[in-house]
């Protein structure tokens, strides 16, 4: 059986040594959503498919779809492989700051407390994730990285928008997945970053979502916008 706890700096895990794990990793694969906005069948697929990832970022708009997730892996031993060993996430405009995660095994209930910023360590890189909904988005961004300089944050990770994008100026990357389910003007999208131990800035890509029906989904990789809007 898999069981899932919050840590006191609110990230998710099966194992405390996990989140250290992640900031000494020499290379580290981590999978960036955003605004699933009830589909939890897809971010499920998801899951699935692009399984092996060494972190689970989301940057809100979807809490219940995350945590019904996590409920599912605690009673299917399969599923629960599939659950990257470190989740981090945010509370979107259309997320509340607290749920409960039911653990159907031992009859528990947990309150997974749910904040409006994340900063995380990967592989020596300082991550932030904000849902975006808080900032003034229509400067490119420059809001959120100013905020970000305070925590020596590398990577900004945000969504809201529902529209991929990554603005890469060498010395920080900020970036929105885009949305799972609602996209504005763009495809349905989520993020792959792939980071290395002395780069600051990861390789990273964007994946259409084409087809999105329970039994076809397909998935393809594709240059995001160079602007929020």
């Amino acid at each position: 059986m898999q069981t899932f706890f919050q840590t006191d700096n609110f990230l998710i895990t099966s194992s405390q040594k996990q989140i250290k794990m992640l900031s000494d990793k020499q290379s580290a694969k981590v999978l960036v959503i955003s605004d699933s906005h009830g589909h939890s069948w897809l971010l499920k697929s998801i899951l699935e498919e692009f399984n092996g990832c060494d972190a689970l970022l989301f940057c809100g708009d979807g809490i219940k779809d995350l945590l019904k997730n996590l409920e599912e892996a605690i009673i299917d031993e399969k599923f629960a492989k599939y659950i990257p060993p470190v989740i981090a996430f945010v509370q979107g405009n259309n997320d509340d700051n607290r749920y409960s995660l039911y653990n159907a095994v031992d009859n528990q209930v947990t309150t997974i407390h749910v904040p409006v910023k994340q900063f995380i360590n990967i592989a020596g890189t300082n991550v932030m994730l904000v849902h975006g909904h808080l900032y003034s988005l229509f400067d490119n961004g420059q809001e959120l990285v100013e905020d970000a300089k305070d925590s020596n944050s590398q990577v900004i990770l945000f969504g809201h928008t529902h529209i991929g994008c990554a603005i890469d100026n060498g010395k920080a990357l900020l970036l929105n997945p885009g949305s799972i389910s609602r996209p504005r003007g763009c495809p349905a999208s989520f993020a792959i970053l792939e980071f290395t131990k002395g780069k600051k800035i990861p390789y990273y890509y964007l994946v259409e979502i084409k087809n999105s029906q329970l039994a076809n989904t397909e998935y393809k990789a594709f240059t995001p916008r160079s602007s929020i809007f």
